[in-house]
């Protein structure tokens, strides 16, 4: 199936959700993306091992035929049943590695795992030969990040990120030589870039020098995937939620603009008034914000986007009786039903704030729009106080 039908599928999941079928149908849209080489479930041991037993092999569910096979080395990983909400996780064992069959060879990639430890420097895989063995992936390097090993170079995927306990998604990959990184949805990427190919020949090691070789003593993994490509936006968003929607893990909102006034802005009493935003303090896709033509308007990029809008205006009036209502206007025709109204000011100052969640397709735009309310008079929207914030949804 091509991507995009796989894309679709993932809609359909969308509105499956709340029948319980979600999952099944993020499992079937995963498992149609171009790319999958390897994929490992605790789904599938569950058929032959019990709470405790120790690990000795973990089939490949991807059809590649990339089984794990334990080297019998230090203490065996352990099948630990429901770990995540119902699921199940490997917990690796000390100086305990796994052999890949048909190890992959990896240039541009995409990494998923749903893994949590409380350890520092974790081996996640190298080349598993000797001239290989050196390349890999080290999970918490300094316990905040996670580093690419290439040769003698090392590079993080993401920004330092205090992550604390629990399970979380994390998905690393390179394109075109650019490391990225996101935890739980949200976007680490350090933008570092990295040489030279991986070989993933040998799980939860990876030998840094003749002497030194960090294990997966600490690690405790629901389930990876590895991509021989890296993921566009669309596609990471399909396995993130699968993962979300599977594990229970909630994901971060992004940051989509962060928009503010310079200058004061009066709201005649008669009127609507459309407010200005002429400063970009944050921007990115799939938002859009020309600040000089068309200030008052935030516009997307993207189809099926959610976006969670906060608003907060600082306002004043020197008539004690005013008031000010604030809506949300989308492509300039339809008023989105959250409001937020001020309330007579018996003061000469106050703040008025809305939070509402949107659904916007490519070229749809909003705009916020202020009325005096109450008939006191004219209000005005002072800057500095005065933000719209916008964060991308999963």
């Amino acid at each position: 199936m091509t991507r995009m039908a796989a894309i679709a599928r993932w809609c359909v999941g969308l509105v499956l959700a709340a029948s319980g079928l979600h999952v099944t149908v993020f499992a079937a849209a995963v498992d149609e993306i171009p790319g999958l080489q390897a994929w490992f479930r605790t789904d599938s041991l569950h058929a032959t091992l019990r709470n405790g037993d120790a690990v000795s092999k973990w089939p490949d569910s991807s059809g590649s035929g990339r089984d794990l096979t334990s080297d019998g080395n230090g203490s065996p990983a352990i099948f630990e049943v429901k770990q995540i909400g119902d699921h199940a996780v490997v917990r690796a064992g000390k100086a305990n590695s796994f052999s890949v069959a048909s190890p992959l060879e990896l240039d541009d990639h995409t990494v998923f795992l749903v893994y949590e430890t409380a350890r520092a420097r974790v081996g996640l895989f190298d080349g598993g030969v000797p001239d290989q063995a050196g390349n890999g992936i080290v999970l918490r390097e300094d316990a905040s990040r996670d580093v690419c090993r290439s040769g003698n170079a090392a590079a993080p995927y993401g920004r330092d990120v205090d992550l604390g306990a629990g399970f979380h998604i994390t998905m690393l990959g390179r394109a075109s030589g650019g490391l990225h990184a996101f935890v739980d949805g949200g976007d680490l990427s350090a933008g570092r870039a990295a040489v030279g190919k991986l070989r993933v020949g040998r799980l939860f090691e990876l030998r840094q020098t003749r002497y030194v070789t960090l294990d997966g003593l600490g690690l405790r993994v629901a389930e990876m995937m590895f991509y021989d490509r890296y993921l566009n936006d669309d596609e990471r968003s399909v396995v993130t939620r699968y993962l979300s929607e599977k594990y229970a893990i909630e994901l971060a909102p992004q940051i989509g603009a962060v928009l503010r006034t310079t200058h004061s802005q009066v709201v005649p009493p008669a009127d609507g008034h459309r407010i200005r935003w002429d400063e970009q303090v944050e921007l990115h896709s799939p938002l859009i914000h020309d600040a000089r033509e068309t200030s008052s308007r935030l516009s997307c990029a993207r189809d099926g986007t959610r976006v969670r809008l906060s608003l907060t205006l600082a306002v004043s009036s020197s008539a004690p009786e005013s008031g000010l209502r604030v809506l949300i206007l989308k492509n300039g025709t339809e008023y989105a039903d959250d409001g937020a109204e001020s309330g007579p000011m018996n003061a000469s100052a106050a703040t008025v704030e809305l939070q509402a969640t949107l659904s916007l397709n490519d070229g749809d735009y909003v705009e916020i729009v202020a009325f005096e309310a109450h008939g006191g008079g004219s209000v005005t929207v002072e800057p500095g106080g005065s933000v719209l914030r916008a964060e991308v949804l999963p």
